[in-house]
């Protein structure tokens, strides 16, 4: 659904006249549409939506898109509130609740921030509902049983879809988890896949049943209410990119029109993102533009990713992950074996390493794997000792326990981590996305902890850190250019980090007045530019250091 509102691409003034061929720009007059036009036209009309057996509906470019071109602008049929442990969120205006006790509505009893909350246009239609039942949650169960908060989803959905006209688009999105064109799929996946439509059927019906029976909604019919469910874990789309480390960001998710069309790449050549005005007036509407992250051809499907886009995973966390939406990845990535010559999956025989060859054993699919040079091979996950994935699936596990545990890592833990995988002898490729993860771990590191205030004013003993950091961060952004390139959030993220690390070194003893890091400076602050997307990051990020 579009937005009603946004300001004048030219004067930036605010306007209620969209282009009424794409309605992703607006315009205070015909005067700055006719002004606007060469610019305009680039990504005026370039989608089409087409449609098969095998992926249901998916978008095309109707012609050649450049990069950073916005393709789409939405703001949600339907929002609701998430669950981030151990934080809730207001059921009214989306904001992060402090820990402790949580404060309810006093007439449905679901978390709010205060009585202003509770009266908010989008939470309403459910608290009466809940009044009409002659039902008030106890609070303090909200966190203890998903059912709760997977029971506001299907009612504020449900609830919105007799609305108009939001509702006859929410009717349009697919809800059910029945697999569509996925023959062929491996044994162990099928069975799987099997099981996650049973555990979804589940965790629906337990809250559909919650609904009817103890809260009393039997005038709801329960496919409707199943419906209205199964479209939010179809379709739903994260707000804000950054949502779990900002504490002023929207904990909330939405449901829209568009971007529902897209389907899913591990390599995808568009990004989705939250649009900020200038003065953050629009921060609650979440608005959502789709931007281009580089050129697509004419003809070309316009995907975007369903995972993480920071993160690097293997083919078969990627593949297992993705089951989530009832199907099997076969994107440009997963296909290819080398996984586009980075071998993020990819480890070195141990047959092969203990006569003092180094094979690599390429994962084709979740059922097994072998190893060209001596023919050696196993089960993804089930393999013993013998051949390498053994001592993967250990590090992997030694990372996720790391990850998992709420407490900051010493470095020398990620860095001795880095050595074991990256060893004389290893089994691990070196772009292996587990070694690809620790060494975001400690790149990013000193970002993390400017966010958490850990940062010590004077840098002047981390030098050899810093300079280690910088090193990995080039290799994650040689990474993001070839599975993301363009102007894609997670390349941007590499960029911004390096930028953040030389503007740290220059302010070390005897940098000031180093040419060579001034020059990068200055060339990272100009690759950064074309990545800034909406109007407040372009006018927050830091100026030219040359001109400061």
């Amino acid at each position: 659904m579009c937005p009603d509102t946004g300001p004048c691409a030219v004067c930036k003034k605010p306007s209620a006249r969209p282009c009424s061929r794409c309605r992703v720009d607006f315009y205070c007059g015909k005067e700055h549409q006719t002004l606007d036009w060469p610019r305009h036209r680039k990504g005026c009309g370039v989608l089409a939506v087409e449609s098969n057996e095998a992926l249901g509906r998916f978008v095309v470019a109707t012609r050649a898109i450049p990069a950073g071109t916005i393709l789409m602008r939405e703001v949600p049929l339907v929002a609701y509130p998430v669950v981030l442990l151990p934080h809730a969120a207001c059921t009214g205006c989306f904001a992060r609740l402090p820990l402790g006790p949580l404060q309810g509505c006093q007439r449905c009893g679901f978390p709010v921030c205060g009585e202003a909350c509770s009266l908010k246009e989008v939470h309403l239609p459910e608290c009466s509902a809940f009044q009409r039942a002659g039902f008030k949650l106890s609070t303090k169960l909200y966190l203890e049983d998903d059912k709760y908060m997977n029971a506001l989803k299907a009612l504020r959905v449900h609830l919105a879809t007799q609305k108009m006209p939001q509702g006859r688009r929410l009717a349009e999105l697919k809800s059910d988890f029945q697999p569509r064109g996925q023959s062929g799929i491996p044994e162990v996946y099928a069975w799987e896949l099997g099981q996650r439509v049973e555990e979804t059927s589940a965790r629906i019906a337990k809250a559909v049943s919650w609904l009817r029976g103890k809260v009393g909604m039997k005038w709801i019919p329960a496919k409707d209410l199943e419906r209205a469910l199964g479209a939010v874990d179809m379709n739903a789309l994260q707000g804000s990119p950054c949502y779990n480390m900002d504490p002023d960001a929207l904990q909330a998710v939405g449901l829209f029109a568009g971007h529902s069309l897209l389907e899913h790449s591990c390599a995808p050549n568009a990004f989705s993102y939250y649009w900020h005005n200038e003065d953050d007036s629009n921060r609650d509407d979440m608005e959502t533009v789709l931007v281009a992250a580089r050129d697509i051809a004419r003809g070309e499907h316009v995907t975007i990713t369903y995972l993480d886009g920071n993160s690097v995973c293997d083919a078969p966390t990627r593949r297992q992950t993705l089951l989530n939406w009832s199907f099997f990845c076969r994107c440009v990535l997963c296909r290819d074996p080398t996984e586009l010559g980075l071998h993020l999956t990819a480890w070195y025989c141990g047959y092969c390493n203990r006569k003092g060859r180094r094979c690599l054993v390429e994962v084709p699919d979740i059922c097994g794997f072998g190893c060209e040079g001596c023919g050696e091979g196993g089960y993804v996950r089930k393999d013993a000792e013998g051949n390498g994935w053994a001592e993967v699936s250990r590090l992997e596990a030694r990372i996720k326990e790391l990850r998992g545990s709420g407490q900051k890592v010493p470095r020398k833990v990620w860095k001795g981590l880095l050595s074991e995988a990256l060893r004389t002898g290893g089994v691990l490729h070196p772009t292996h996305a587990l070694v690809l993860q620790v060494k975001k771990e400690l790149a990013f590191e000193r970002a993390l902890d400017k966010l958490a205030g850990r940062v010590p004013a004077d840098a002047s003993g981390q030098a050899g850190d810093l300079r280690q950091d910088v090193a990995y961060t080039r290799e994650l952004l040689r990474v993001m250019d070839v599975l993301q390139p363009g102007i894609s959030p997670a390349r941007r993220d590499c960029l911004m980090n390096l930028y953040d690390l030389t503007e740290a070194l220059l302010e070390l003893p005897g940098n000031e007045n180093n040419e060579a890091l001034m020059k990068e400076y200055v060339e990272l602050n100009e690759k950064i530019q074309p990545c800034l997307i909406n109007p407040q990051e372009k006018k927050n990020f830091p100026a030219l250091f040359a001109e400061t």
